[in-house]
C-alpha cells in the first residue's frame, strides 16, 4: 500500500510505500508539525 499525507491545501507532504503502523503514521504527522488530540 502506499500512503501519501496531505496538507489543507492539498500539496503533497510525504509519500511512504510498505505497511505503516499506526504509531508510525502518528509520529509522522508530529514530524511533520500536526498535533491530534486522544480520542473519548
Amino acid at each position: 500500500p502506499t500512503q501519501i499525507f496531505y496538507a489543507p491545501d492539498g500539496s503533497e507532504l510525504y509519500r511512504h510505500t510498505g505497511f505503516y503502523g499506526r504509531e508510525e503514521i502518528l509520529a509522522k504527522w508530529q514530524e511533520l508539525g500536526y498535533r491530534f488530540g486522544t480520542a473519548n
